[in-house]
């Protein structure tokens, strides 16, 4: 009893400094747009947009320091494997790679003076970049950019007129690949992208966005409100209603069962999560900061979503508003079963919404005892 006395009083002091939970602005000190954010690890992050914007953290950005590369460029992607090599790609076939968190980038040659929408990387080496022209006063054309040495080399894998273009890309591994894009359009590849075939979406809204938790669970999002998944690679897309018809722009995963999308209206940004694989979907933020056009989870807690007029907001737990604090199983009381959930994200290493109850980056006993403390008192 004598250690649990003095226990009690040290915590109560600590849980004065809780910050606050959910989502949260941060200050990017700048007006432009925001177009793409990717976060490696939970300290150092980017994030790009119009007028040759490219920010940098290296504090989970708390502070965000601009990093200019020549000649300029509206960036419309970004991808960073780790928290040193990353590229950028963006308007008049702009694509620029860094070797040093940023510090210095590089040209490198595309090969066209059309819109580069999207980047992804599965290693230093093996990297995808999507885009095309919009339909003008002549048609469409689409292309698909693939490298195999860190963008030393940019070869198309796809170059056709009368096509629409691509506007994002995502492979699960160097074989199997899927590009999406404007009116619907859906391309997949089981072959490295030496060869893409179409597959039908069910829609002619703009798809913005793709991401797959497995090899054959993937979900797109897209304009109105258009959510698509599948459970087969993608021979069968359904369409999913997430309760809004506001643009959706991105969508991030950590494991199979978390995803987070992100998009919005006019003045109004908003991010919608589902913690059992799509299953169902709550939204966790809707305010004046957006419409946000990208999101990044760094791990199943750490997010970012950037957007219109410099806007970031940034969560530490998942987008949990965590109320009470301590209700890890969001059930709005905190009892001995979120201790028991608490004890069991210790053990298995693993980060957990409202877990870290101290907000120090790290879950121990020292939580248990906050934990412990609110339950007592």
């Amino acid at each position: 009893m004598r250690i649990l006395s003095f226990i009690i009083p040290m915590v109560v002091l600590i849980s004065q400094g809780f910050t606050q939970y959910g989502w949260n602005d941060q200050d990017s000190e700048s007006n432009r747009f925001l177009t793409a954010v990717s976060f490696p690890d939970a300290m150092h992050g980017w994030t790009v947009g119009q007028t040759n914007t490219i920010l940098n953290t290296n504090n989970g950005g708390e502070i965000w320091i601009e990093q200019i590369p020549e000649p300029s460029s509206n960036y419309w992607s970004l991808y960073f494997i780790n928290a040193n090599v990353g590229w950028a790609c963006g308007s008049n076939g702009k694509i620029v790679n860094t070797m040093n968190s940023g510090v210095v980038w590089l040209n490198q040659t595309s090969g066209t003076n059309y819109d580069l929408w999207d980047v992804f990387f599965l290693d230093e080496l093996n990297g995808w970049i999507v885009g095309g022209k919009p339909w003008t006063t002549t048609g469409p054309i689409q292309m698909i950019l693939h490298t195999e040495n860190g963008g030393s080399t940019w070869y198309f894998q796809d170059y056709n007129s009368g096509e629409w273009p691509l506007k994002a890309v995502f492979f699960w591994n160097e074989q199997i690949g899927w590009a999406v894009g404007e009116l619907g359009y859906i391309l997949t590849t089981s072959n490295g992208g030496e060869n893409w075939s179409y597959q039908s979406s069910g829609t002619n809204q703009q798809l913005y966005d793709i991401i797959f938790t497995t090899a054959t669970n993937g979900w797109i999002v897209g304009e109105q409100g258009t959510v698509l998944t599948t459970s087969n690679g993608g021979d069968t897309w359904l369409s999913v209603d997430i309760g809004t018809t506001h643009s959706l722009q991105g969508i991030d995963s950590f494991g199979e069962q978390k995803l987070w999308i992100t998009g919005g209206g006019l003045n109004n940004g908003v991010v919608f999560h589902s913690f059992d694989g799509g299953i169902s979907w709550e939204s966790q933020y809707s305010g004046i900061s957006g419409p946000f056009t990208a999101i990044s989870f760094s791990d199943q807690v750490n997010g970012w979503a950037v957007g219109y007029n410099g806007a970031i907001i940034h969560t530490n737990t998942g987008g949990s508003d965590c109320e009470p604090q301590g209700d890890l199983n969001m059930d709005q009381i905190v009892n001995i079963l979120d201790v028991i959930l608490l004890v069991n994200c210790i053990i298995d290493n693993d980060l957990c919404p409202c877990a870290d109850m101290d907000q120090n980056g790290d879950e121990n006993i020292l939580d248990i005892v906050l934990m412990v403390n609110i339950i007592l008192s």
